[in-house]
């Protein structure tokens, strides 16, 4: 599929519960290890200087598309990093202590994409805690330097070196839980969900309807060219973005816009 499409395209494997499966086997770090030999085994460098070996279903060399391993799981990934060169992506599920500041500069350490719950850029991170009923050491949380403010994530995040994702934009046939932290958004407007985060300078966005989401990325970079590239309030100018299609499976596909 890369050899033969005209955008970069790869794969997002998640690591789904590590711990369990580590615990279960007897051996540590053994869910991280196997994925990595299955990405060597089908021909994925896994450090900078492996070089790709990557082939068709009839044994003829490609190119490797782009790797970025994705987990909910801080250590696992801390441990990946001194493994592989891969790109990593943290996934952050109502997890307080990893929405701080100090978080950030603890994860800029090991990881490439920083990627939480899409209603975390819209609720805020206190809304979004309390309406899913999660409780948190508020003397914790200032230490660590207070939550990050909605509209502080993408600065923050950039000037850490990593990325921005989101996760999921479901398909506009289904609910969009826009808000529902403190309103839900009625009527829906799938346009302005997405414009909204190109609008904050979201980096990757994990949607259910690859072909919707495209769609409406290309009329808002169309929108956003129209506007003079002088004009310091249209941040998109050439800006890239990664498209990952959202699988239940844990094995997502990742295309490279811009």
């Amino acid at each position: 599929m890369t050899s033969s499409l005209p955008s970069f395209s790869g794969i997002v494997p998640e690591l789904k519960h590590p711990d369990v499966v580590n615990e279960r086997i007897g051996k540590p770090h053994y869910m991280e290890n196997r994925a990595l030999l299955i990405l060597k085994k089908y021909g994925y460098p896994i450090k900078n200087g492996d070089g790709g070996k990557c082939e068709t279903k009839e044994g003829h060399p490609v190119p490797c598309g782009p790797v970025i391993i994705q987990c909910f799981h801080k250590n696992s990934l801390k441990y990946l990093s001194t493994k592989t060169d891969t790109e990593l992506m943290m996934l952050i599920e109502h997890d307080p202590s990893l929405l701080t500041r100090a978080a950030l500069d603890e994860l800029a350490t090991f990881i490439r994409y920083y990627t939480v719950w899409k209603e975390t850029l819209v609720s805020g991170v206190e809304a979004v805690l309390n309406y899913n009923n999660i409780t948190y050491n508020g003397t914790e949380i200032e230490a660590a330097g207070g939550f990050i403010p909605k509209e502080d994530f993408p600065g923050l995040v950039h000037g850490k070196g990593m990325e921005l994702g989101i996760y999921t934009i479901y398909d506009s046939r289904e609910p969009s839980h826009r808000g529902c932290e403190i309103q839900c958004e009625k009527p829906e407007n799938k346009t302005e969900e997405l414009f909204y985060y190109f609008r904050l300078g979201v980096d990757a966005i994990f949607v259910e309807n690859i072909k919707e989401a495209l769609e409406l990325e290309l009329q808002y970079d169309y929108d956003q060219r129209l506007i003079p590239a002088s004009d310091s309030s249209s941040p998109w100018h050439s800006k890239s973005l990664w498209v990952f299609l959202a699988s239940i499976i844990g094995v997502g596909v990742c295309s490279h816009y811009k």
